[in-house]
């Protein structure tokens, strides 16, 4: 019985998708799968016996070896999401984000300590590039704002607040109609059912209200928005105003 609990243990580290780095009490690695192998490019044969902080980059390997001992003092598990940076270092010599939960394990001949290494090296990424493209949009000259299928408005950057004269709590959660001139309203249910079909709405121009009841000519792009499955959830508006250089036109057409 005792041999098939183990057989069924080891077979459950060799199919999780995340490395499984157990280690003694002095740091020296007893055992790693399948994962591991594969996330720092070792093979198990040259892991076993040796001291775990050969994962950890050559900066930060006196802080592991604290951390290692503070842990073994006071041994209890500390789950994955807790706001660390950490890093691995690979056989080749680079480094990847990771998160890592610890479990303590108890033996007859000591504590064990279960690593579980997770790669976040593409949530990392895929968060640098979501702070790039806010950035991206609250510097734009361009008001930029989102919306739902609906027509309410999600997101307000600052060129809109400038735009349209709106603060973003006081348009966020209220339909995007309000933009629109009275007499100009039938636009926004043509164009609600044009970004839902997943129609891209190329720039034309129009005219739309400020917050003072100035109207103001802008032009207008407004793309839908998908989920993951590719379901259309929403849309972005993009506008600029485009007012000054339509009164600039108007001014030469007329000789003025």
């Amino acid at each position: 019985m005792r041999r098939q609990s183990e057989e069924r243990f080891r077979a459950l580290l060799e199919a999780a998708p995340d490395g499984v780095v157990i280690t003694d009490t002095d740091g020296r690695i007893v055992h790693v799968n399948a994962a591991t192998e594969a996330l720092f490019g070792y093979r198990r044969e040259e892991l076993l016996t040796q001291p775990v902080e050969r994962l950890v980059p050559e900066r930060l390997r006196a802080a592991h070896v604290d951390h290692r001992s503070s842990f073994h003092a006071s041994p209890r598990t500390r789950p994955m999401g807790m706001g660390l940076e950490l890093y691995g270092r690979r056989k080749d010599g680079s480094e990847f984000p990771v998160e890592i939960s610890l479990s303590p394990l108890g033996e007859e001949q000591g504590t064990l300590v279960t690593a579980i290494v997770r790669d976040i090296s593409e949530r990392r990424r895929a968060a640098e590039e979501r702070a790039l493209l806010g950035a991206i949009v609250e510097s734009s000259d361009d008001a930029i704002f989102g919306q739902t299928l609906d027509g309410t408005i999600v997101s307000w950057n600052a060129a809109a607040e400038r735009i349209y004269g709106y603060r973003v709590e006081e348009v966020v959660g209220h339909p995007v109609s309000i933009l629109s001139p009275p007499d100009l309203h039938d636009e926004v249910p043509e164009m609600l059912v044009r970004f839902a079909r997943g129609e891209r709405i190329d720039p034309f121009e129009t005219e739309r209200l400020r917050k003072d009841g100035q109207r103001i000519t802008v032009s207008l792009t407004i793309s839908p928005i998908t989920d993951a499955t590719g379901r259309v959830v929403g849309a972005s508006a993009i506008a600029r105003d485009v007012s000054e250089r339509k009164r600039a036109e108007e001014e030469r057409r007329f000789g003025r």
